[in-house]
């Protein structure tokens, strides 16, 4: 589909995360250009909010489908809550990590801090498989085996380290966040595919930014 393309081209543009490979180290020298990379996933992260918004609202409106519509509404609610939680991290670690943002870069003010960033991920190693072990389970209740075969496996680790271990253990304040906001995008792309089945026909829609 020509948005899976857009994000395709996007991560190229970026040069790194688009394949999920573990990040190498951000340079001293190169903290702001990873602040840009962060800002442009942001964008797209954002991009997929209003866009999903779109789409239920035109969906309603049409009427000709109301039990698939109120399927739909239940999943973007399952999908609201796991975006959320991976907020709330993000803004933790700035906050805690990172030393808060700094008024003149709106940078975090430590965006190179690494070994608190993997005492933070430890720290909430329990709650993130908890929440996403129910994540999953919620998506297997509103969808068919058919569609389920469609998701992409979102937390995957390398070799037999979690998804945790592989991504977050030796990466910097940026980075993680980077990952972080790479994770709400990959949800935000399971979700698409489930609700672009629906019987409503939906725009061929490009980011906006």
């Amino acid at each position: 589909m020509r948005q899976k393309s857009i994000l395709v081209g996007l991560f190229l543009m970026l040069g790194v995360l688009g394949s999920c490979e573990k990040p190498s180290p951000v340079s001293v020298l190169k903290p702001v250009r990873e602040f840009r990379i962060l800002k442009s996933l942001e964008q797209y992260n954002q991009w997929w909010y209003r866009e999903r918004k779109w789409h239920m609202s035109s969906f309603q409106k049409q009427g000709n489908d109301p039990q698939a519509f109120a399927r739909t509404e239940k999943m973007m609610n399952y999908t609201n809550r796991y975006i959320q939680f991976i907020d709330r991290l993000k803004s933790d670690l700035v906050k805690y990590i990172g030393k808060g943002i700094d008024p003149h870069t709106k940078m975090p003010k430590d965006p190179e801090a690494k070994p608190q960033v993997k005492r933070f991920f430890d720290y909430f190693k329990k709650e993130f498989k908890t929440r996403f072990a129910l994540y999953e389970q919620q998506m297997r209740e509103v969808t068919s085996p058919v569609q389920q075969a469609n998701l992409k496996e979102i937390l995957q680790g390398q070799g037999e380290k979690s998804y945790l271990k592989t991504y977050f253990m030796d990466a910097t304040v940026v980075e993680a966040l980077q990952l972080l906001t790479l994770l709400q995008i990959k949800v935000f792309e399971n979700e698409q595919t489930i609700w672009s089945k629906a019987n409503f026909k939906h725009r061929d829609f490009v980011p906006n930014f």
